[in-house]
Parts: C-alpha cells; sequence; structure tokens
C-alpha cells in the first residue's frame, strides 16, 4: 500500500503543506519520518513472518518489537 510513497511525497507535499500550514522544516521532517517507517515496515514483516505459526503471539511481538524500536 506504501510502494512509491517516498517517490511520491515530492508530490503530494506541496498540498500537505498548504492543507496543515507546515513549514518547510516539518514537511522535511515528514518526508524523513516517512523514510523510516518504511524500514521499520520491512523488520516488522519479517519478523511477522517468522513468527506465523504462533498464531497469538506473533502479532504481539511484532509490535511490541517494533515499539521497542522505535522508543
Amino acid at each position: 500500500a506504501s510502494a512509491g510513497l517516498s517517490y511520491a511525497f515530492s508530490i503530494i507535499s506541496p498540498g500537505i503543506k498548504d492543507q496543515f500550514g507546515l513549514s518547510d522544516y516539518q514537511i522535511a521532517l515528514l518526508a524523513s519520518v516517512v523514510n523510516g517507517g518504511a524500514y521499520f515496515a520491512l523488520v516488522a514483516g519479517s519478523l511477522y513472518d517468522s513468527l506465523a505459526h504462533r498464531h497469538n503471539l506473533g502479532p504481539r511481538w511484532v509490535c511490541a518489537s517494533v515499539v521497542h524500536m522505535i522508543c
């Protein structure tokens, strides 16, 4: 669902900037967060795939580990 978002961000960023009244610094920070989120998604997806056989525990471990990496 987010494939190409970092490439398309330069197209949609003026609209986001106008709609929410953000500065150039805030737009650049938002772009960095979007790129960082894409890397965390790869790690979370890999972890989820490795824990797929544990249906009850897998999603909880993935959410907990991603939150732990962010904090």
